[in-house]
């Protein structure tokens, strides 16, 4: 059930209730830069994004896509494998790392390995795998804004 503190009723998107908060200028510029650093991977992390959506319950293809992921390789058929990332072949070593990561991180962080690390950052390198990690955090955070805000505009799956 979404947040019924908020009562801006022009709020249907997460932009329109980060307005009503004098961190939101802020928070668009870290996410903008997040998804522009020249170390990231759009494709990486809208995956990533996208399996912590279906993990939430949402379906993935109702979700906004990031275009510079689109413009890297996203399209229908590689979201009808994603969860099926671990055995699929159409997902990559490089993927496959940044899936698992992503989902340790979101299902249990505390159970984070330092070889789960490692296969990131032999896929991503270093500076990769400290931009990804911050848009894993992120993408979390906003997936998670949005559904207690009750302004996803995903479809239960």
């Amino acid at each position: 059930m979404p947040a019924t503190w908020i009562r801006d009723e022009h709020a249907r998107s997460l932009d329109d209730l980060l307005e009503l908060t004098p961190a939101a200028a802020s928070l668009r510029a870290y996410r903008d830069a997040v998804w522009s650093d020249p170390e990231s991977d759009p494709l990486l992390l809208e995956l990533c994004r996208l399996r912590m959506a279906q993990l939430l319950g949402l379906e993935p293809r109702t979700l906004p896509r990031n275009a510079a992921a689109i413009a890297a390789g996203l399209d229908d058929v590689l979201l009808e494998d994603l969860p099926r990332w671990p055995t699929s072949p159409r997902f990559a070593a490089r993927q496959r790392a940044a899936l698992a990561f992503a989902e340790q991180w979101f299902l249990d962080p505390s159970g984070m390995t330092d070889e789960g690390c490692a296969a990131l950052r032999a896929q991503l390198g270093e500076p990769g795998c400290a931009a990804f990690t911050m848009g894993i955090a992120l993408v979390e955070a906003m997936l998670r804004l949005e559904l207690v805000l009750g302004v996803t505009r995903a479809t239960r799956s």
